[in-house]
């Protein structure tokens, strides 16, 4: 509850490290930011870079010293197989698992190259039966033990 209440005391960060988590893909290629298709491994290289390149756009900022952990961990996945760190549970600061879960959200019920958007309605189906990387991270500030099997999901 400590932890809570001291993250409670900067929602400022967290409202600006929401706008600006996904800043180092300005270091990635139009065409893969664009690709109407799935990525090939050179592209996904390229795709998962982005948070270590944000992370180095801000960091010479007096002003973003603590955006960097929502920049830098906005990928990791609660079971641990999240980039660039491979961070699991609690491990994974907590304003960056919220901000995972929204930009999840974000993603879901907006257009992208590979595929329209879903109804509000239906993201929020989507989100309450995935069994994926974000789906149980707790944004309480609480562990909720391990994740369940994953039944080949990724």
């Amino acid at each position: 509850m400590k932890g809570l209440i001291a993250f409670m005391q900067n929602l400022d960060a967290l409202y600006r490290g929401g706008i600006i988590h996904d800043i180092g893909k300005i270091g990635v290629p139009d065409a893969v930011l664009l690709k109407p298709g799935p990525l090939d491994a050179n592209e996904i290289v390229l795709m998962r870079a982005h948070p270590e390149i944000g992370e180095n756009i801000v960091r010479p900022l007096r002003s973003g010293w603590d955006l960097l952990p929502i920049i830098r961990h906005h990928h990791e996945a609660y079971d641990g197989r999240g980039y660039p760190d491979g961070l699991a549970g609690t491990a994974i600061p907590l304003p960056a698992r919220i901000v995972a879960v929204c930009d999840a959200y974000d993603a879901l019920t907006n257009d992208r190259p590979y595929r329209k958007r879903l109804s509000e309605r239906e993201a929020i189906r989507r989100r309450r039966q995935t069994v994926g990387p974000t789906a149980r991270q707790p944004v309480d500030g609480r562990d909720p033990g391990p994740p369940p099997a994953r039944r080949g999901l990724r």
